[in-house]
């Protein structure tokens, strides 16, 4: 496979930070039945929960935004969620992060340009 890197700013305790990993399963699984979610790899969590100082669960939710005409190619939307993220004051509260990207089932974008399959 593949490795797509993302880049994801947190707003919410003030870190920019690139998160790189294999097109796994919930990416795949997503590009193929328009839905997938599930817990996040350690491997892939640890970082996440390195830079929140949080040890609770990672959560990833994969869904299909549109379908290409490029066989196995779509626009997935992510979302990352994590709970008990402790802030500066010392509360703990949920972390939310939210992207979209172009991604075929090789890992790479699809070719230009990208046309919608037609409902």
């Amino acid at each position: 496979m593949k490795t797509i890197c993302i880049k994801t700013a947190f707003g919410l305790i003030a870190l920019t930070t690139s998160y790189c990993y294999a097109s796994d399963a919930l990416t795949l699984e997503a590009l193929s039945k328009g839905h997938a979610s599930g817990t996040m790899s350690e491997d892939i969590a640890s970082n996440i929960k390195a830079k929140t100082r949080s040890n609770a669960p990672v959560y990833m939710d994969v869904r299909l935004v549109k379908r290409y005409a490029q066989e196995g190619c779509g626009r997935l939307a992510y979302i990352v969620k994590q709970e008990k993220v402790p802030t500066t004051d010392g509360k703990l509260v949920p972390l939310v992060m939210n992207w979209q990207m172009n991604v075929c089932m090789d890992g790479n974008p699809p070719r230009e340009p990208m046309i919608e399959v037609q409902k």
